[in-house]
């Protein structure tokens, strides 16, 4: 399964410029009640947990407990005077020390994720709450003590305490709750990309958190709040816990194709028992796949369209038992079939072994005199020359990055198939010393060489198109000469950050931002391709390839 890839940038934080982009797109509650209060309670522990500096260790102040205190007691409170009071509690318990340093950047505009403006609330916060919160911003120097970064510029938490029960308390659920969403509104570079306010999100998510006391349902509440970001890596995090999704699966995949579910592939061939390629899927369990499909979409879905229909299917398809029952549509008749399930773990093995078989394999072909094709899926630092060099003097080239590839063979390609070439991609990271702050850099010094493949390429993208598949097709695209064919890729290109909620429940999601050189961004919408292919029912139940299909009439346009 694809997840995540690394690339280093090696110039310091200071180097790189200030990345300036505002939405606007904000909530704040108007009527004083419960949520409200929780709501603010949210905000001003985030703000004042990130931007507070003490000479005494961080470490001697418990931030998780000063925020369980606060929120029993702004649940008790009925009115704004006592809840204004709580807040100055937990403002003065995190900020313990008279603060001395100046921030160097004061201008609320550099902060691309934050709208400070909620600070001027009068129906919650009175001037004194403001006055404190900005007296914390203005006189903030840069230190960090609950985010550090990986080795990519992206982030982890650190410093956080751990709750290991399963089905955390009320207090404990609110407190994963808002360490999530203070995490996000500071530091995740792709915020504006969601479909969502995040403010708002915050004020919908608490009461469903509220009440979410059983594991499962406590679950479910985290992946709905997650869905709400619209990133692909995020969304794995769903099909991977076996407690909401189960464990097994059929020995096939669906694809949705104008609103039916049509059986698209088998995980391991031989081994169809009685369902066909094309086979078209009314019933799962007794279920309507439609309403089925519907009702999986809050949970999970990725990005874009195509990556939605790609995770809600396999989400349809996994179940809690290892025989399920399917209602299918095939030449006009209606069959009921059982499918005998395995365990994903033992799809995840057969992947694993079918690889180590593979890559001692050629994975070239030549489809014509000119024309040579060569499936990345399989091909390693080891393997690349020796399948290279066999077809290095074909007319065009076609690549298939429909998968997710060894992410050594990047240096392979990029001085391959590459001239010279000064940016392909810039990346945008959080300034972890000051919240809310993004920076943006070239992905890498230089890429490409003058000795590369003089002919003609193409590259095959789709949904399968994922993370660090679409980093290396974005270098591959800097060469003029390459065209780009297929459908939506997976929109997830940048390194990873894990987030753990309280009772252990791990998650992922996209931290860092990648652009092309004019700025245009892939979260989301993927990489830029050229010719657009989706598929049919009719090419389906053929088994035919359709995007290279394409590839080859496009090759055969250019010739004429």
């Amino acid at each position: 399964m694809y997840l995540k890839y690394s690339f280093r940038n090696d110039t310091s934080v200071e180097d790189d410029s200030i990345f300036r982009m505002r939405a606007d797109s904000s909530f704040l509650p108007d009527t004083f009640d419960r949520t409200g209060r929780l709501f603010y309670l949210c905000k001003v522990w985030g703000f004042v947990k990130y931007y507070s500096e003490n000479t005494r260790p961080t470490s001697s102040i418990d931030v998780d407990q000063i925020l369980i205190d606060a929120i029993s007691q702004s649940n008790k409170c009925d009115n704004k005077e006592a809840f204004v009071s709580i807040l100055r509690n937990v403002i003065a318990s995190i900020q313990t020390d008279s603060m001395s340093e100046r921030n160097p950047y004061k201008s609320t505009e550099e902060y691309t994720l934050v709208d400070f403006r909620w600070m001027n609330d009068t129906v919650y916060l009175d001037a004194t709450i403001n006055k404190q919160l900005r007296h914390i911003f203005l006189n903030h120097s840069g230190k960090s003590y609950f985010i550090d970064y990986l080795r990519s510029r992206n982030i982890k938490q650190i410093n956080e305490k751990e709750y290991p029960d399963v089905a955390p308390d009320y207090s404990v659920r609110l407190l994963g709750l808002f360490r999530y969403w203070n995490v996000i509104q500071y530091f995740y570079s792709n915020k504006y990309y969601t479909d969502s306010c995040w403010d708002r999100v915050l004020y919908e998510a608490i009461p469903s958190f509220e009440t979410a006391d059983t594991e499962r349902d406590y679950r479910l509440c985290i992946y709905r709040l997650i869905r709400r970001l619209r990133d692909t890596h995020s969304d794995h995090n769903f099909l991977t816990d076996s407690i909401v999704s189960g464990q097994y699966r059929p020995n096939f995949s669906m694809l949705k194709i104008n609103g039916d579910f049509f059986i698209n592939a088998f995980s391991i061939p031989g081994e169809e028992g009685p369902f066909r390629m094309g086979d078209r899927i009314m019933q799962i369990n007794g279920c309507d796949v439609r309403q089925l499909y519907d009702s999986l979409r809050m949970y999970v879905g990725g990005g874009n369209d195509r990556v939605e229909q790609s995770f809600v299917c396999a989400a349809m398809i996994s179940d809690f038992d290892s025989v399920s029952t399917y209602t299918i549509e095939r030449g006009g008749d209606t069959l009921t079939l059982v499918s005998a399930n395995r365990k994903r773990t033992e799809y995840s093995q057969y992947r694993l072994d079918k690889l180590k078989r593979e890559v001692k394999k050629d994975q070239y072909e030549w489809l014509n005199d000119s024309v040579a094709y060569l499936n990345l899926k399989y091909v390693t630092r080891q393997n690349f020359s020796r399948n290279y060099s066999a077809i290095q003097d074909a007319k065009v080239m076609i690549l298939d990055l429909r998968c997710y590839p060894d992410n050594m063979i990047f240096f392979n390609c990029i001085s391959t198939f590459v001239p010279p070439t000064p940016v392909f991609a810039y990346i945008v990271y959080p300034d972890i010393r000051f919240p809310g702050l993004l920076r943006y850099a070239k992905a890498m010094k230089k890429i490409g060489k003058k000795k590369c493949y003089q002919g003609r390429i193409m590259l095959l993208v789709d949904e399968w198109t994922a993370s660090f598949s679409e980093h290396l097709t974005m270098a591959l695209q800097a060469n003029p000469r390459t065209v780009t064919i297929g459908s939506s890729s997976s929109g997830a290109n940048g390194d990873i950050s894990p987030s753990i909620f309280p009772g252990n429940v791990r998650t992922i999601y996209t931290c860092l931002s990648i652009y092309y050189p004019d700025f245009a961004p892939t979260q989301r919408c993927g990489v830029k391709i050229d010719y657009f292919v989706e598929p049919t029912v009719e090419a389906l139940k053929q088994g035919r390839d359709w995007i290279l299909e394409e590839a080859l009439r496009r090759v055969a346009v250019q010739d004429s």
